[in-house]
């Protein structure tokens, strides 16, 4: 793939991207080892966290928690729109909605630390959890969630293979498309299983737009991670798309 030849060089040093074929697993890369602020893209890795401590007994999947119970965790209010929820409707909260609150609850619940190893262990070496959501005085102070465009390609990779505890549940919840963002294509008719992320500022140049997929196809499927910072929030958003659309047309024409 020549997609340097078809990105303005001023944006290169802006931009980290991860493909795989799943079938033939060619692959390429850009800035893919680079942690960046992972923005929502985090989440992904708290839901796989979540269903290994499910698998190991340290919670049944359809207990339920009492929201009056975390109080301290819900910043946004944003979805939380009962008190009494399973932990299931939490995960899809956290991935469909991309809910803060629900994603707090978990960082409560397990724990930074306990993420963390989670990651080392299981080879992530570019993602690690500093704080809960919508923090943003850490955030001012300097002091982001990070992760890489090869880290979350794993992930994905390792459910669409079904590797992880849980991995059916997992891709399910990916595949979920009811009022989710979707910066890598626009009016698709193909299936994909996704998350995205952002963070946005009053219009300064510490915009973050991320997206990630697995990408079925009647040709095959594919992995696409594709990570953007510090340019003009539109600017991004017509990388990604503009990336996502010359990848996703080469692999239909071979």
């Amino acid at each position: 793939m020549n997609l340097e030849d078809m990105i303005d060089h001023q944006y290169m040093d802006h931009l980290s991207i991860f493909y795989k074929n799943l079938q033939t697993k060619e692959c390429y890369m850009h800035k893919a080892e680079c942690s960046v602020p992972s923005a929502s893209i985090i989440k992904v890795f708290i839901m796989a966290n979540f269903f290994e401590r499910v698998q190991n007994r340290e919670f049944d999947l359809h207990e339920t928690i009492n929201i009056n119970d975390f109080r301290q965790c819900i910043v946004s209010g944003e979805f939380i729109h009962k008190e009494i929820y399973s932990y299931y409707e939490l995960l899809e909260l956290m991935i469909e909605k991309s809910c803060n609150d629900a994603t707090n609850i978990f960082i409560e619940m397990i724990g930074i630390d306990k993420i963390n190893t989670y990651l080392v262990e299981n080879n992530y070496r570019d993602t690690l959890l500093i704080r809960k959501m919508l923090d943003f005085k850490m955030r001012k102070e300097g002091q982001d969630n990070l992760t890489s465009g090869k880290d979350v390609a794993t992930l994905l990779e390792r459910i669409y293979h079904l590797e992880l505890p849980y991995s059916h549940e997992m891709m399910n919840i990916l595949k979920m498309k009811k009022n989710k963002h979707d910066y890598l294509f626009k009016n698709h008719t193909f299936e994909i299983a996704s998350k995205y992320g952002d963070l946005e500022s009053d219009g300064g140049l510490d915009e973050i737009k991320n997206d990630v997929a697995i990408v079925f196809t009647q040709k095959g499927d594919y992995i696409l991670s594709i990570f953007t910072w510090g340019l003009d929030k539109n600017i991004q958003l017509d990388l990604i798309y503009a990336v996502s659309k010359y990848i996703y047309d080469e692999f239909m024409k071979a």
